[in-house]
């Protein structure tokens, strides 16, 4: 059945502390831990595969700060990769100046990229600015993970990308500034609770294929449209503000495949703009209850 026929052996803990830096592609096979205040300098294109636990234990006076180690050259990535990653925690971690890459076959489109794996926790990630790739954060063949308190600014295009996912929640925080969508799900379950999704230029939420959101206690102001879904996704939004979007609510079909188009269900929230503008396809359901425009 593709299964190893060597027991796994147990490998030790290693310690990550102080300054480091990291040249060329690592594979780090054992289990990590990286000390609060620890700086990693990444050197042009440097990237780090994490292949079993890590825990990320930076605290908010001294986070873990990862960083090119070049100023204006921007390294590759950070990759949780597989089933041996699960059970991995990231607190209180700063990234800034990555990209993406390719390695063994595997495209990594985000400066931070976690892959088929499950049950990790995100807690006060702070990443900016990342350079040419499509991502700042993908989440792709995961279930079970918890994204608490985020802080996503300048996205190069897409800030956070969640594909074929389950169970994952974002709880808290602030996306702000995008090139591309604030948060773009793709066949996947997921729960906005608390955010504030600002100044994106396009969607501040783009739910597609078979996606099922819901979205709650949030603001969703000054992006080009606040949630569009299409595709047959469903979102449900309670008790958000949707402030002067150029478009506050779309939802279509774009793919005949999946059958039908998106359904927005809005209940108990507040949409304020000059225009309140809502566009809706015939194959697609826009439904607003219980709210003031």
């Amino acid at each position: 059945f593709n299964l190893p026929i060597l027991p796994n052996s147990t490998r030790q803990i290693e310690v990550w502390s102080g300054e480091t830096k990291i040249d060329g592609t690592r594979f780090i096979d054992a289990p990590v831990r990286i000390e609060a205040g620890t700086v990693i300098r990444m050197a042009p294109r440097a990237k780090v595969i994490f292949r079993n636990t890590i825990e990320i234990a930076g605290t908010i006076q001294k986070p873990v700060i990862i960083t090119p180690a070049q100023d204006g050259k921007p390294f590759g990535f950070i990759a949780l990769q597989g089933q041996g990653t699960a059970g991995s925690s990231i607190q209180n971690l700063h990234m800034t100046g990555g990209t993406g890459g390719r390695v063994e076959n595997i495209q990594y489109t985000a400066m931070l990229n976690i892959h088929n794996t499950r049950d990790i926790e995100l807690s006060n990630l702070k990443l900016s600015d990342n350079k040419i790739y499509d991502d700042m954060l993908h989440i792709v063949y995961c279930d079970d993970v918890r994204i608490d308190g985020i802080d996503l600014r300048n996205a190069h295009s897409d800030a956070a990308d969640i594909d074929i996912s389950t169970g994952v929640r974002f709880l808290g925080g602030t996306i702000k500034g995008s090139g591309n969508d604030g948060i773009d799900l793709m066949s996947s379950v997921v729960t906005i609770e608390g955010m504030v999704l600002s100044e994106n230029k396009d969607k501040g939420v783009s739910v597609g294929e078979a996606t099922e959101v819901v979205i709650r206690k949030s603001r969703i102001e000054n992006n080009k449209i606040g949630i569009e879904t299409k595709d047959g996704s469903r979102a449900q939004v309670l008790n958000t503000s949707f402030n002067r979007n150029t478009t506050q609510l779309y939802a279509n079909m774009k793919n005949w495949r999946y059958g039908s188009g998106g359904r927005i269900e809005v209940r108990d929230s507040v949409l304020t703009d000059d225009n309140n503008i809502i566009k809706v396809d015939k194959k697609s359901t826009i439904r607003v209850t219980g709210s003031q425009m």
